[in-house]
């Protein structure tokens, strides 16, 4: 009597589980590290049978796995990027995205994540784009659109793409007097510069760490080009120093 109790309690929690889908649980970080471990073996089956599990594991064998990559040992280098490609092309989104990012931190080339795992390639590296339209300093431009969207940037600002640095420079030119004199101010890697052209000089004034000016003066006389650099600690002292170049960088600086 009791073995048929027992029986029949036995087919109802089995009969339960196939009811409520109940599903195994995943493996523990203990059984990752064993199979990590094998990688190392010296039995080809065992490798190739580590490989298979860390796969199966998912995204539970990516952090780990990434880890003992990094210890230098060969077989665990070899076959743990052949994991994680295969884990970057996971149906399973978090899983394709965490092994991507894996790939990068391990200088993985992102033409190759992005194949992988069919995500956009993101941009790497500093790049610069001077770009010049009319309008005051306050302007903004657009660069891209349709479709694919595009990116707003203010004169001065500098944006991060993806994980790496990528400083865009702005630069602004605008008419300034009826005899073509001119003044166009450029931010490249902080560093912004007022470029004032007239009929017979050009003032370039740049704006330096800690509040100091650099002025370059280069005027024209009788065919011959003359250079003056004028440094300041701030504006007050430009201001002392040269009261009308003063003048000039308050009038365009935008302060």
């Amino acid at each position: 009597m009791i073995q048929k109790t027992l029986i029949s309690c036995g087919l109802t929690a089995l009969f339960l589980s196939f009811v409520h889908g109940d599903e195994p649980e995943g493996p523990t970080s203990q059984q990752v590290a064993e199979w990590i471990s094998q990688l190392e073996s010296d039995k080809f089956p065992e490798r190739e049978a580590a490989t298979t599990k860390l796969v199966a594991a998912g995204s539970s064998a990516i952090a780990p796995l990434e880890k003992a990559m990094k210890s230098g040992k060969a077989e665990t280098g070899t076959r743990g990027m052949t994991i994680l490609e295969q884990l970057a092309g996971a149906k399973d989104k978090p899983t394709s995205t965490a092994a991507a990012e894996a790939l990068r931190r391990l200088g993985v080339d992102e033409d190759k994540i992005s194949a992988l795992s069919n995500e956009p390639k993101k941009e790497t590296g500093v790049a610069t784009s001077v770009i010049h339209f009319g309008g005051g300093a306050g302007g903004v431009i657009q660069i891209g659109g349709g479709a694919g969207g595009g990116l707003q940037v203010v004169p001065g600002q500098v944006i991060l793409l993806g994980g790496g640095q990528a400083t865009i420079s702005v630069g602004v030119t605008t008419a300034v007097g009826a005899k073509g004199d001119s003044v166009s101010v450029t931010t490249v890697n902080g560093v912004k510069t007022i470029t004032v052209t007239e009929t017979a000089r050009t003032v370039e004034i740049k704006e330096l760490p800690e509040d100091a000016l650099e002025l370059v003066i280069t005027t024209k006389v009788d065919g011959k080009t003359k250079t003056e650099k004028i440094e300041a600690k701030n504006a007050e002292d430009l201001e002392k120093q040269h009261p009308k170049l003063y003048a000039l960088y308050k009038k365009h600086a935008g302060k």
